[in-house]
This record gives structure tokens, sequence and C-alpha cells, in this order.
């Protein structure tokens, strides 16, 4: 994934993202339209919703892997520890 943001002026900033899962842009575009307003004439505003969807899928990802490595290690323990 690939971000890059440009502010072209006061009242005007862009974000670029490139090659970012369907999930992540469905859930900044959901956080654009639900969040507090984003000041425009701050090069920095767009950064917030931004970054809160990419720690938000970050996340997501990190506990669907966690839970799967856990259900390895119990079957595991099962397979290993005789009765």
């Amino acid at each position: 994934m690939g971000f890059f943001t440009r502010w072209t002026g006061p009242n005007a900033s862009r974000v670029l993202c490139i090659d970012t899962p369907q999930k992540l842009r469905e859930d900044l575009w959901a956080a654009l339209q639900t969040s507090e307003p984003i000041e425009f004439r701050d090069p920095f505003g767009m950064l917030r919703p931004l970054l809160d969807a990419i720690l938000e899928s970050c996340n997501s990802h990190t506990w669907k892997i966690a839970n799967q490595v856990r259900e390895v290690e119990k079957v595991s323990l099962e397979v290993s520890v005789p009765m």
C-alpha cells in the first residue's frame, strides 16, 4: 500500500491511496462521512481519518492471524499431551 498527500492551497488537500484493500477504502469513506469535520486549511487534516482506517485494518488482520495461530496451538497441545 502507498499513501501520498498533497496540500495545494488554503482550502484543498488530497490523498492518493494505492493498492489498498476494499475494506480499508470502505472504512476510510465511512470515517470521512461520519467523523468530525476536517479542517482543509490544515495540511495534515486528512491524515487523522486515513491513519484511523489504516490502524483498524492492521488491527483486524493482526487478530485474524493471531486467532488462527491460537487454533493451531490448541490442536498441537491436544496431540502432544498424552492422556
